[in-house]
């Protein structure tokens, strides 16, 4: 038997990203017990695989011998590799860009014909609308990939250690007192072990480097008062100025930073601890912008938020947990196109109040904001290599988001979803992270799952709620590549498309072992599309099914429910190339039977419900019976 599927996990920044030590790090972690019990064990039955039970070792496509120390060989990302080598026997390493993958793969073209089945629903919505404004489409996306490397290291250049004319010690203990020593081309180094924040620094002079180091800032009670009265802000500004090298730091009970206006800057070795608000914001007219190497712990929004009007930004290697806010527009890192805002400071200045029927205030998405008025979103943002857990809210939040590029990221033990692409998202890239144990909504009050509309569905025993959440959400959202990422042990699906989810790519993704939080009410799956009706009438978004997309070459491994399951009108989408090993019932799903999907050699020895397996079409299925409801 020929197995195409050709998957490996692809990272391109740094020699720990190599496809296959990926999966030795994931391996070894789960040895020492750094990540929890995030596997579960499933012996490998693959067709067509002469695997020896005892075998201990498997050799990468690269060579490299990877070693799995367990008495028999379970189906971990270790092993994968090994099923991956064998499956891709004598083909040569594949090392390429996004773009290039891509091309090797042989995707059918898109169903872009505005009179076909697929355009005349996806060019009536408000994301396809709004792409079209905007000029994206899945080749803008291709070439933000094709360029990441070289605009990851062109903006990294930022953080290297600025040599100024002048140099001056800062002694004093009050952050005001710094405002003196502002001038062009000027290092202020601050050794002080602790300043006390009596008003805010605005910096507004070119050519400055301020070192923080480990100094401790903390609130003076004038600053404390006003921020108990709802009056937060952020402690360090850059204003309509450019080349500001902000180095350390440990804020303490404040927001961190906010660069408005603000160009050729960075921002590094930031630590902001609980802060009633966001770590830092980048907001409108701000290009040319890093933060990179910082921590944020406790905070009651984003560690990184990212607003409309701005533009090349990287967020590097940043450490983001324990957040405390709810809302999607509070998740671990933030792009967002929203621009009801007056005022830039506290948690909730991106969302508007709701009186809840118990007479609470809690809040939520401003009304009515259309997906097709977020005309200025940030562009050319790079996320890599950050680690976000163990937050209240989402890891990574792109709302409304456009040609955003996430490499290489840890996302793993957030209460909501580990990703999420909505409102609108368009010609995004997300490849190559690790997105694990999301979703189980877990530390919600009733409040908070009656604000997301779930409340009614009760909890499990442990109080979590029933209605669980997907690794990877895609919801109003467009052209997007979701490639090479790892994708376990979430409590929903592993990627669930929503709603109204057009001409995206997902491919060659490593998804095992989701579904965790099944229970009596709901089941989740590997990779799930849907036409999700409105919790409410909206007309912000469209609730249209997720029609013209691409699956292909993922490997689907573990207890879901179905490996890839469609919507009733979830149709006309292409699936090819892609392996499904044990589900609980069925490799492929249709709700309804008949659908137009196109399916083409994918491999499982599970049934498939509604899929047909051979037709003029052309689909097929390697193994595995066909089950059509309505038929014996």
């Amino acid at each position: 038997m020929v197995v195409r599927t050709m998957i490996f996990l692809r990272r391109r920044l740094s020699p720990r990203h190599s496809p296959f030590t990926l999966g030795q790090n994931l391996l070894s972690r789960r040895q020492s017990g750094a990540d929890g019990p995030l596997r579960r064990k499933i012996p490998v039955e693959v067709a067509g695989m002469n695997l020896e039970p005892s075998l201990n070792h498997v050799t990468s496509r690269t060579g490299a011998i990877i070693t799995c120390p367990r008495k028999h060989l379970w189906l971990t990302t270790c092993v994968l590799a090994g099923i991956m080598n064998i499956a891709a026997a004598g083909q040569p390493p594949l090392a390429n860009p996004v773009s290039a993958e891509v091309t090797n793969a042989a995707l059918p073209p898109l169903k872009l014909d505005q009179a076909g089945p697929v355009g005349s629903i996806a060019f009536h919505t408000q994301v396809i609308a709004r792409a079209n404004s905007l000029g994206l489409n899945l080749g803008t996306a291709m070439q933000l990939a094709s360029s990441s490397e070289a605009d990851t290291a062109r903006l990294n250049i930022l953080t290297r250690p600025h040599q100024r004319s002048h140099v001056v010690l800062y002694t004093g203990t009050t952050l005001s007192g710094i405002v003196s020593l502002l001038a062009p081309d000027t290092q202020i180094i601050v050794t002080s072990p602790t300043l006390l924040i009596d008003e805010p620094l605005t910096i507004t002079t070119p050519h400055v480097t301020l070192t923080l180091g480990q100094t401790h800032l903390s609130p003076a009670l004038a600053w404390a008062n006003a921020i108990a009265n709802g009056h937060s802000k952020a402690v360090l500004a850059v204003q309509n100025t450019s080349d500001v090298f902000l180095d350390g730091g440990i804020i303490d009970g404040a927001e961190g930073v906010l660069l408005s206006n603000a160009a050729q800057s960075a921002v590094t070795g930031l630590t902001v601890k609980n802060a009633p608000g966001y770590g830092v914001v980048i907001a409108s007219g701000s290009h040319d912008i890093v933060v990179a190497s910082s921590h944020f712990t406790g905070l009651a929004a984003s560690g990184v938020a990212i607003l409309p009007w701005t533009r090349e930004v990287l967020v590097e290697d940043n450490s983001i947990t324990g957040g405390t806010g709810l809302s999607n527009e509070q998740a671990g890192i933030l792009v967002t196109a929203r621009m009801a805002f007056t005022h830039i400071g506290g948690p909730n200045f991106l969302l508007g109040p709701k009186t809840l029927p118990d007479g609470h205030t809690a809040y939520q998405f401003p009304p009515d904001a259309h997906v097709t008025s977020f005309t200025h979103p940030p562009r050319n943002v790079l996320l890599v290599s950050n680690s976000i857990t163990g937050m209240l809210a989402n890891g990574i939040y792109l709302d409304g988001a456009v040609l955003t590029y996430a490499e290489g990221n840890h996302i793993q033990g957030n209460s909501k979803e580990g990703m999420c692409l909505d409102n609108g998202s368009t010609a995004n890239v997300v490849v190559g992270n690790e997105i694990a144990a999301n979703g189980e909504r877990w530390g919600q009050s009733d409040d908070d799952l009656r604000l997301d509309f779930v409340l009614q569905f009760g909890r499990m025993p442990d109080g979590t709620a029933n209605a669980k959440l997907p690794g990877i959400s895609i919801d109003n959202a467009a052209f997007n590549i979701i490639m090479d990422n790892h994708v376990a042990d979430n409590g929903g699906s592993g990627i669930k498309m929503v709603r109204s989810s057009f001409y995206n790519l997902v491919g060659r993704n490593l998804i095992a072992d989701n579904n965790t939080g099944a229970n009596k009410v709901f089941f989740f799956f590997g990779i799930e599309l849907g036409g999700a009706p409105g919790d409410v009438t909206s007309r912000s978004l469209d609730f249209a099914p997720s029609i013209g997309n691409i699956i292909f070459q993922n490997i689907i491994a573990g207890a879901h429910h179905s490996g890839i399951q469609f919507c009733p009108a979830c149709a006309y989408n292409d699936v090819f190339d892609n392996m499904i090993i044990r589900p609980g019932m069925f490799a492929l799903e249709q709700t309804a039977p008949h659908e137009a999907n196109i399916f083409s050699n994918n491999f499982s020895q599970a049934p498939s419900r509604n899929a047909d397996l051979n037709s003029t079409y052309g689909r097929v299925l390697l193994g595995g019976p066909g089950i059509y409801d309505g038929q014996p």
